[in-house]
């Protein structure tokens, strides 16, 4: 993978993280729980949090992959770029298991 691809996927990645950020903490500023409320609440999870996560996730990944395979020689920018998905990732799963 050349840098280009590799800065791109790190962008895309922390660009995911931000908005899933924002989604969530307009989910929880919302108090009203009328229908209409929840209705949307359950289209923005639907169309607009898991395709992030399951776009960030292979982004991640392929960022990760990458450098353990050059062993974290240069650029480690880019690596730390995926750091906050990866944390929230880990949050949200423990969220789901409990």
């Amino acid at each position: 993978m050349e840098i280009k691809k590799l800065k791109k996927y790190s962008i895309y990645t922390l660009i995911g993280f931000i908005i899933l950020i924002i989604t969530k903490i307009i989910n929880i500023s919302i108090e009203e729980e009328t229908f209409i409320i929840r209705k949307l609440q359950f289209i923005t999870g639907y169309f607009v949090t898991f395709p992030i996560i399951i776009i960030c996730s292979v982004f991640a990944i392929k960022v990760v992959i990458y450098y353990v395979s050059i062993k974290f020689k240069y650029l480690i920018k880019y690596f730390l770029m995926i750091i906050p998905f990866v944390v929230f990732m880990i949050w949200f799963a423990t969220l789901l298991i409990l």
